[in-house]
């Protein structure tokens, strides 16, 4: 059984990235550490829940803005805006994106009751519901224990001892 390690850099726009080969009789193993201006990549997701045409103009909004510069990409995949942030300052730029996305809804009376919530590096953009508005689901008055007919309602409730 012979083995051979061979190391390889090669550079992507100036990048310099490592390959380490490692060659056995029996497997071929291809480690690869790869670096991305210097590893300070950011991927931003801003999701419009739907509506491409509001996806749309927030991009051009965005583009007219100058928010894209060298260390910002951006690309439209269906309803989504994805940004990759390439700055050591990547949480101020968040910041200044989701204050740019709150001044472009705000500016138009259609999207006075769109909201943006956050969860990790995705910000979702939409009009939030109740699951009351949204479902066929009954709900106990006592505890909030949600049911999908009156017969089940009525059934929950002798739990809490209410006829």
């Amino acid at each position: 059984m012979t083995t051979s390690i061979s190391e390889v850099k090669y550079s992507i726009l100036g990048n310099f990235n490592t390959f380490n080969s490692f060659n056995t009789d029996d497997e071929f193993i291809i480690a690869i550490s790869l670096s991305v201006n210097g590893g300070n990549q950011n991927i931003l997701i801003i999701n419009f829940a739907g509506d491409i045409d509001l996806t749309n103009n927030i991009y051009n909004y965005f583009i007219s803005n100058s928010i894209i510069n060298e260390k910002i990409e951006i690309k439209i995949e269906e309803d989504n805006i994805v940004l990759s942030i390439f700055d050591e300052q990547d949480k101020q730029v968040i910041k200044h994106i989701r204050s740019l996305l709150q001044e472009y809804l705000d500016s138009f009376k259609i999207y006075k009751n769109h909201k943006i919530i956050e969860l990790e590096n995705i910000l979702t953009v939409g009009i939030p519901k109740d699951i009351v508005e949204i479902s066929n689901l009954v709900f106990c008055e006592i505890c909030g224990y949600g049911m999908s007919s009156e017969e089940e309602l009525l059934v929950h409730r002798r739990s809490h001892g209410i006829l």
